[in-house]
Formats: C-alpha cells, structure tokens, sequence
C-alpha cells in the first residue's frame, strides 16, 4: 500500500512539472467512488478563472471543499462572496460543499497558480 501511495505521489509531482497549467482532476467523471472523493478548491476575490471554476465544480455535484485565500478569517466576506456565486446554500447545510478560510494549504500546494484543485488526499 505504501508503495503505490509513494508511486502517485510521484506521478502528481511528475503531472505538475510536465503539465503546469492543467489539473488532472475530471470534474464531469462518471458517477461513481472516484466521482464521491472530495475536492478542495483554493480560490481568491475578484479572481474570474476562480469563480469559473467554483460553477463548474457545482454543476458537476462533486463533493467539495473551497478554501478563501485573501478571506483573513472573515467569515462575511466568504459569506458575501459564496452569495454573488450562487453558491446553494443546501449544498453548504449538509455540508457536501464547504466555505473554509485558508490557514497556509494554498502556500504549500498552490505553487502560485489560482484557482488549485486538489484531491483532499493531495493534501496531506
């Protein structure tokens, strides 16, 4: 087991390298376990590929976690920024999408590209 989490970790850092600009992650994958793994989405304000983003993540169904970058822990201004996206407040209740603020993941993972779409276990 720890060999083949060792092999895609490679694999990640490999895809990252070779394919800077693009994520490996499908959101429209058929239904499905790999379909149900959450994702964590790093975003900003005024960021227009991020708002793209977060609509094409939603309309998908994935289960997802989107981090605010520039929030600086306030939750009004995630709360003002999930209403200008449309963000169904539903989905937020039962928490199959939630609103977090950044605590350092981006610095580590992001590399300085936004928006960054991660598997959660990317994220370890």
């Amino acid at each position: 087991m720890e060999a083949e989490l060792a092999f895609q970790r490679a694999v990640n850092v490999a895809w990252r390298r070779v394919f800077p600009d693009m994520m490996p992650i499908q959101p429209d994958l058929a239904r499905g376990q790999a379909s149900q793994e959450r994702l964590a989405l790093f975003v900003r304000a005024d960021c227009v590929p991020c708002d793209r983003k977060v609509a094409t993540l939603i309309a998908s169904q994935r289960l997802l976690d989107i981090y605010w970058v520039d929030s600086e822990g306030k939750d009004d201004r995630v709360r003002v920024w999930a209403r200008k996206l449309k963000i169904p407040v539903e989905r937020v209740n039962n928490r199959t999408i939630t609103l977090n603020h950044d605590r350092g993941q981006w610095l580590k993972f992001g590399k300085g590209r936004m928006p960054v779409v991660l598997q959660q276990g990317e994220m370890q």
